[in-house]
């Protein structure tokens, strides 16, 4: 449970810290926010040597008792429903990054048939990187490797918290949005 929360803590210290920018590249440029998302994944991935259509970013998430149960107790769920979110979870990540280009433009045909296109269908990696990204991606890249050394930090110091030795970091005060 206590590396579940590490990990959405780090998320969040990343959020924290670049939504205000990305939401704000998004208004300048049109390009969406899960396109500017998917393109830092992008390139995340290719600075790993991994092939970004081609990655499975989601093998470590597996459906075992363990998992199930302990997932279970931390967000007070069904097993059952749990089960079935990691395996959405997991098949979802398939479609947006490893599916075929065919496949990507049904589903891209569908969300347009059914009003959701906008919201999703820059979270489709696509072949090429999105036209126009390169610079906000390259904004992006920066801040993260900036955010790795003050992650760590925060870590360690929700960790403290945790163990009732020290304050909530006052980050958690805010939102995924830096507000």
């Amino acid at each position: 449970m206590i590396a579940y929360l590490m990990g959405v803590a780090c998320h969040f210290s990343l959020d924290n810290r670049v939504h205000a920018y990305v939401n704000a590249e998004e208004k300048r440029t049109g390009i969406t926010h899960a396109e500017i998302e998917t393109e830092l994944e992008r390139r995340l991935l290719e600075r790993e040597h991994m092939r970004p259509l081609h990655s499975n970013l989601t093998c470590h998430l597996k459906i075992t008792a363990q998992t199930v149960r302990a997932s279970s107790r931390l967000f007070d769920e069904d097993p059952i429903k749990v089960a079935k979110a990691i395996m959405s979870f997991r098949t979802m990540n398939r479609l947006f990054i490893n599916s075929s280009e065919r496949t990507k433009r049904l589903c891209c045909f569908l969300l347009r048939f059914t009003g959701s296109y906008g919201v999703i269908h820059g979270m489709f990696m696509r072949k090429q990187p999105t036209p126009g990204c390169e610079a906000i991606t390259d904004h992006l890249e920066n801040e993260f490797n900036e955010a790795v050394p003050k992650g760590a930090e925060l870590l360690s110091d929700l960790l403290t918290y945790l163990r009732g030795k020290g304050p909530m970091p006052e980050i958690f005060q805010g939102n995924f949005n830096g507000e």
